[in-house]
């Protein structure tokens, strides 16, 4: 078996599980940043310096959005369970 292959699906399966695990207790912001990073992750692992100077240049700038957004989305979150504790409508 291809080692790239087998550590893609781990990471992606490590990712999928904690974006559900979020989901079920009711997080969907921060599903959601899990989901942008284990992409982004996936991403980085999977093109991981093949191919010429610009398409590694654009798969950087990807990944850095996906990361930008995916903090956003924890910030959201965290905003959301302080609304939530002082008793705010979500």
């Amino acid at each position: 078996m291809n080692i790239t292959a087998l550590v893609t699906a781990l990471i992606g399966a490590a990712w999928g599980a904690i974006a559900t695990r979020d989901l079920i207790r009711g997080r969907r912001w921060s599903a959601a940043g899990d989901t942008g990073i284990g992409i982004a992750s996936l991403l980085n692992f999977v093109t991981m310096g093949r191919g010429p100077w610009l398409e590694n240049q654009v798969i950087f700038g990807i990944s850095l959005v996906l990361a930008v957004a995916s903090m956003a989305a924890f910030a959201v979150d965290r905003r959301d369970g302080q609304r939530g504790a002082r008793g705010f409508p979500r």
